[in-house]
């Protein structure tokens, strides 16, 4: 966030994929949502700690394949951030991801660890129907094949292939060279 000197109105920055943009704003940050929801993690300037809101541990507990509708997803950590520390905490109410198991089957769980911690890079699949759909900069993309973003699908597998499971890769280089076949 940067003052004015003349008019002492802080600026928020958000860089999107063809422009810097920058945002006047209150004290008050009301047009953080705006923000959040139109440029989600295109902001540069870290303006209020209801941006720093990655995925978590906990929204595992409410995450289903959006195509075959199986839970829990099978959840692979690449970087996770410990963030800040949380006092009054809430339990998962079916599945833990962070202990990786339901809840009827634990006995203790950390809830206070987990909500220090925020997933910004990884990958959820579904056992199921064997999609799997990748957590890029703490936001999960789960949209359906025909929406996916190739390119990006792409960077990320090449990014992360040395922590990828290896099924994932080889049917990547299938799917390529079917699309290759038919061109």
């Amino acid at each position: 966030m940067k003052d004015i000197k003349r008019t002492n109105v802080q600026i928020a920055t958000v860089k999107t994929p063809n422009a810097l943009m920058a945002f006047p704003c209150n004290t008050s940050y009301r047009f953080l949502p705006f923000v959040k929801v139109f440029f989600p993690n295109r902001l540069i300037s870290r303006i209020s700690p209801r941006f720093d809101t990655g995925l978590k541990y906990r929204l595992m507990d409410i995450l289903a394949c959006p195509m075959c509708r199986n839970f829990p997803l099978s959840l692979k950590i690449f970087h996770v951030d410990k963030r800040y520390l949380v006092k009054g905490t809430i339990k998962c109410e079916i599945y833990c991801s962070y202990h990786g198991d339901y809840i009827n089957n634990l006995t203790v769980t950390k809830c206070n660890d987990c909500y220090t911690y925020e997933i910004s890079d990884g990958l959820l699949f579904c056992d199921k129907c064997e999609r799997w759909y990748p957590i890029i900069d703490d936001i999960p993309i789960m949209l359906p094949d025909g929406l996916r973003d190739k390119k990006r699908e792409a960077m990320f597998l090449e990014k992360w292939r040395e922590k990828l499971p290896k099924e994932i890769i080889e049917r990547e280089k299938e799917g390529q060279e079917r699309n290759e076949k038919r061109s």
